[in-house]
């Protein structure tokens, strides 16, 4: 353990003690670490030998000859290196004695973390090429390199594209997360469209839980507008639980289902020829009917209720579709 700092610990003990503890370290760890770093240079030597050697001593070309195939290897090899030869300069730059010169080799390693990444991405092997173009490695550069704006647009070129899986949506939406919790500035604007994103791949999945979670995380007037498109498409038999998991994580439930059946009334058959038939009932006009549904779970949509049946009875009149008005009258 040459590597290791020198420490007596016999210095800080009480005088009063008689009990000598033992001494940690290498007190000539200097000419250890530059006889260590020479032999790491020797090329005759095995090439592992040389880089266990080299990873105790701030040796990268000893590490990335073993390394060479690999990004993260690459990258810790890298790292690995510039935390030596800052540590190294902080203790002799602290210490007040002669230290065994190290090899002007060894200090000219020292480079910035943009400078590493610029090495990983010009690297000859097509494995590590490929491995620093990947979603995932490009966010921890930019999560290393501390560039919150790099990393935001780039998730923001990727939901353009094929790799914007649901699970690189769900990655991308806690990343949005994480860096609001730890409130760092960030684009607004591609937050709230990575979180839209997500929340419309959850609403495949009819999970009004998730759906209702992630939507809370958006601006109001998008709260508003993605969870009524979620409760538009929603079976009748899930609407009381999505409303339910809606108001638990915050949302405005009243607006949002006074939106929903506003929406669905807009809509029209395709078929433009449905609509001179008179007294019969579409599929459309019972999913208008079941859409009051909705204004039911709050006792204080009453009002919004009887207002939406009523627009609702009188086109059925004029229609003559008595059906529809007897069961928008039941609901009421």
């Amino acid at each position: 353990e040459g590597w290791r700092l020198f420490h007596d610990p016999n210095f800080d003990a009480s005088e009063n003690t008689d009990v000598k503890l033992p001494v940690e370290g290498n007190a000539r760890r200097d000419l250890w670490k530059r006889c260590a770093y020479l032999l790491a240079d020797n090329l005759k030597l095995d090439d592992y030998n040389r880089a266990v050697v080299g990873s105790l001593c701030g040796h990268l070309d000893s590490l990335k000859n073993v390394c060479s195939n690999s990004w993260w290897d690459l990258l810790w090899a890298y790292l690995k290196v510039q935390i030596d030869i800052r540590v190294e300069s902080e203790i002799r730059s602290c210490c007040a004695r002669n230290y065994c010169e190290m090899p002007i080799k060894y200090w000219d390693g020292k480079m910035s973390l943009e400078r590493i990444f610029d090495e990983l991405d010009g690297n000859k092997s097509l494995d590590v090429k490929e491995t620093a173009k990947s979603v995932f490695t490009t966010i921890q550069k930019f999560f290393i390199l501390d560039d919150i704006r790099a990393l935001f647009n780039h998730m923001n070129e990727v939901l353009e594209t094929e790799e914007a899986t649901p699970q690189i949506l769900r990655h991308f939406a806690h990343l949005v997360l994480f860096v609001r919790q730890i409130r760092r500035n960030h684009q607004e604007e591609i937050g709230d469209r990575i979180i839209r994103s997500y929340v419309q791949c959850l609403m495949k999945m009819e999970d009004p839980q998730l759906v209702a979670f992630y939507t809370a995380a958006l601006p109001y007037a998008q709260q508003i507008q993605i969870f009524s498109e979620y409760l538009e498409n929603v079976s009748e038999s899930t609407r009381r639980s999505c409303m339910e998991e809606g108001k638990t994580h915050g949302l405005d439930i009243e607006e949002i289902a006074k939106v929903t059946v506003e929406r669905i009334q807009r809509l029209e058959n395709a078929d433009e020829n449905f609509r001179l038939l008179t007294g019969v009932l579409s599929e459309l006009d019972q999913k208008k009917i079941s859409a009051l549904e909705l204004l039911t779970f709050d006792q204080g949509q009453r009002a919004e209720l009887l207002w939406q049946a009523n627009g609702m009875i009188r086109s059925f009149m004029a229609q003559e579709k008595i059906e529809g008005v007897k069961r928008a009258f039941v609901i009421i």
